[in-house]
């Protein structure tokens, strides 16, 4: 073999070699970036699960205007970050289900969050009709809660492309 073969034959080598190094690279970081994401999604529930019981913990209160905005400004938070992939669909189910037991229990609970959403939303009318859906169903039947399921999945299919959502998690990464 002369010396050009011999180098043409190592530069295969190395670029198979490289291509193969490549390839687990970009295995590992999609691997890294899933891990990260599922992370940011637990910390992001046990976040809101400890804002939700330091609000209730001395019972829920919608006679008073400045609680109930409180209350409305966090599950429309909570709307927000599970449109944008940081809150697990099944979590997400859970405390729909527990807000649409919330507006069977009181009318004025649905009166306050309407009264809110009138104000609010009118910069994300598929909050405002999510919303008046689940107050819309009733009590706790397996129909209900197949129709959460449903609610939930739709705004799934709906949500922020996969790149927008990556400037703002970079955003809120930074800031913390």
């Amino acid at each position: 073999m002369d010396l050009s073969t011999s180098v043409a034959v190592f530069a295969v080598v190395v670029s198979v070699v490289s291509t193969v190094t490549s390839w687990l690279a970009t295995k590992e970081s999609r691997r890294q970036t899933e891990l990260a994401e599922s992370a940011a999604q637990v910390s992001t529930v046990i976040h809101f699960t400890s804002r939700f019981l330091d609000l209730v913990d001395g019972g829920m209160n919608f006679t008073d205007d400045t609680w109930a905005m409180k209350y409305w400004r966090l599950q429309a938070t909570e709307f927000y970050f599970f449109l944008h992939n940081w809150l697990p669909p099944f979590i997400y189910e859970i405390w729909i289900s527990e807000l649409a037991d919330a507006y069977q229990s009181d009318p004025l609970v649905w009166e306050t969050h309407d009264r809110y959403l009138t104000k609010y939303a009118a910069n994300n009318p598929g909050m405002r009709t999510f919303f008046q859906t689940v107050a819309g169903l009733g009590t706790a039947t397996p129909e209900r809660e197949a129709t959460i399921r449903a609610l939930v999945a739709d705004v799934e299919h709906a949500r922020v492309p996969q790149q927008r959502r990556r400037g703002h998690r970079m955003m809120l990464s930074q800031s913390s």
